[in-house]
């Protein structure tokens, strides 16, 4: 259920309680007992997420997983990085349920990310088929652990291994999520540069999915306000800088995969969950199960803890332009979704 709260503008506490309780930055001298998990591990996102997840001291067992026969270069290049924590190297569909085993946090990141030289239809395959064989694998576990995903498209995705956890396994909706923080970040950073601030200042929320044509951006509701009022049509350029970021990046990377901002979100969620397991409560921007719109899932600020995810912030007062691409973003969402649920009926797992 959604919580209403009264706009940012005239709520300025609960941006300092967002500030003082997500963990963007925390984790030094965090000395947790935790195994998490990255699945797809040597694809082009978990590479890079293994990377930054070897350096966090609270994480006390770093297990990288990938399904290739031959252990990948870059897995002995991390062993080779003096951390403390126990770093495990597993590769082979046979290793998988060992990769799995007793794991508090997963995170899937295999599959390809789309660039101009991958095909829709070999993108959608390759990261059905690894997102599939990962919540098949995930549903055998007792009690279901975190899991995050960051393979695209999270509209479709997460919902589909939502009802494959539902089919298989003890599913339970609070610890399934689609990692989105980045979607927020990027317009915190592009909102600090509109206006001159500085990063840590400034605070904008993102809602409902995590795609081109569903991502809305609440400037109305940003923080903090500024004595320039941005005009309705500055507001509307945001908007689609912000929507078409990711598609910008895509094809101004010359054939080199764009990851370091998935990866880094990846990061946030791991911290996340592993300082909620701890009892340290925080938000954190994701996508999951919510039908307040009619739409199953939903992406926004989510309240999470020990059991899992919380209730979702709400806004009041959007502006009317907020209001009509939400509208428009719901229908596709609907889409998205649904495309997610009846996969399993097209293809078979």
């Amino acid at each position: 259920m959604l919580k209403s709260i009264t706009a940012l503008q005239s709520s300025k506490s609960f941006w300092k309680q967002c500030r003082n309780t997500h963990i963007y930055d925390k984790g030094r001298g965090h000395k947790g007992d935790h195994k998490v998990t990255v699945l797809g591990a040597a694809g082009d996102v978990g590479q890079t997420l293994s990377l930054l997840l070897r350096a966090q001291s609270y994480i006390s067992n770093l297990v990288l997983h990938d399904d290739q026969d031959t252990p990948p270069a870059a897995f002995f290049d991390l062993s080779h990085i003096p951390k403390d924590n126990n770093l495990t190297i597993l590769n082979g569909m046979e290793t998988l349920h060992k990769a799995l085993k007793d794991a508090d946090v997963i995170i899937a990141a295999g599959g390809l990310v789309r660039t101009p030289e991958v095909t829709e239809h070999e993108f959608l395959t390759t990261n059905i088929q690894f997102i599939k064989m990962a919540a098949a694998s995930i549903a055998k576990l007792r009690p279901q652990p975190f899991v995050g995903i960051v393979t695209e498209p999270i509209n479709t995705l997460v919902p589909m291994a939502a009802e494959i956890l539902k089919t298989h396994g003890d599913y339970n909706p609070k610890k399934l999520f689609g990692i989105t923080c980045c979607d927020h970040l990027k317009a915190q950073a592009m909102y600090a540069k509109h206006h001159h601030l500085k990063v840590s200042d400034c605070y904008i929320p993102v809602i409902c999915g995590h795609s081109e044509k569903t991502i809305v951006p609440l400037v109305s509701q940003a923080l903090p306000v500024t004595e320039t009022t941005m005009t309705d049509r500055s507001i509307q350029e945001f908007t689609h800088k912000v929507r078409r970021s990711a598609y910008v990046i895509a094809r101004s990377s010359y054939g080199k995969v764009p990851t370091l901002s998935a990866a880094y979100a990846g990061l946030i969620f791991a911290k996340s969950a592993v300082f909620a397991l701890d009892g340290t409560p925080s938000h954190i921007q994701a996508f999951v199960e919510n039908n307040d719109f009619g739409t199953s899932f939903f992406s926004g600020l989510v309240e999470l803890d020990h059991l899992g995810a919380g209730e979702m912030l709400r806004y009041n007062n959007l502006s009317h332009y907020e209001c009509h691409i939400l509208e428009c973003s719901l229908g596709e969402l609907r889409k998205d979704v649904l495309k997610g649920k009846k996969m399993l009926e097209m293809t078979q797992l």
